[in-house]
């Protein structure tokens, strides 16, 4: 869970690619892909709404020059809505007015962007329901952009559907999980004719 194994090499054309529990023969889920000789792809294992499910990532794009690091969003939480992803200086607060970098539309499917330049360095990436800056529903307070890096942030279902995990794929290399680490509380009140303060903590 929240990792990623080493390369292995296929044979070029479809293949079957069969998930299953470890230890089990059981497929939970088969997807079959078409690999092209020579290339690199990751295959995202998930879960959504209790069943297993997987997409296919290509890592074959060219690197940028020096002085520049590339990054996507790969939004798999098709539950969650429409999204905006921010990009802002570490240890700094997300002001209002800001622009997102990423806009996620809610249709409901699966969508990739295309990948936008940054100055290497460190970063916060929030994730926030659009146009709701108040609405977060991902925090990333330390992302290290690499010079002359592809990186792709995935966002993938929460067990609730309304937060998203996040994830960042290093193309052809590293792969750091990024769990939700918050909840949301909502109160519903049974008092029938008085008001009722709640806080949480």
């Amino acid at each position: 869970a929240n990792s990623a194994s080493s390369y292995v090499g296929v044979g070029s054309g479809n293949n079957s690619l069969q998930v299953t529990d470890a230890g089990n023969q059981t497929a939970l889920v088969t997807t079959a892909p078409t690999v092209a000789k020579d290339q690199y792809y990751s295959l995202v294992v998930y879960e959504n709404n209790a069943a297993l499910k997987t997409a296919w990532l290509a890592e074959n794009d060219t690197a940028p020059s020096a002085g520049s690091s590339n990054l996507r969003v790969f939004n798999l939480a098709t539950d969650a809505g429409a999204l905006d992803v921010y990009v802002i200086a570490a240890g700094t607060n997300l002001a209002a007015g800001t622009t997102p970098f990423f806009v996620m539309s809610g249709t409901g499917t699966s969508q990739i962007s295309a990948y936008l330049s940054f100055t290497p360095g460190n970063y916060r990436v929030v994730v926030t329901a659009s146009g709701n800056q108040s609405d977060v529903r991902l925090n990333l307070p330390a992302v290290t952009l690499a010079d002359t890096g592809l990186t792709t942030l995935v966002l993938a279902p929460s067990t609730g559907g309304g937060l998203v995990d996040g994830g960042l794929i290093a193309q052809r290399a590293a792969f750091s999980a990024f769990p939700n680490t918050s909840a949301r509380v909502r109160v519903v009140s049974g008092v029938p004719a008085a008001a009722v303060a709640v806080s949480a903590g």
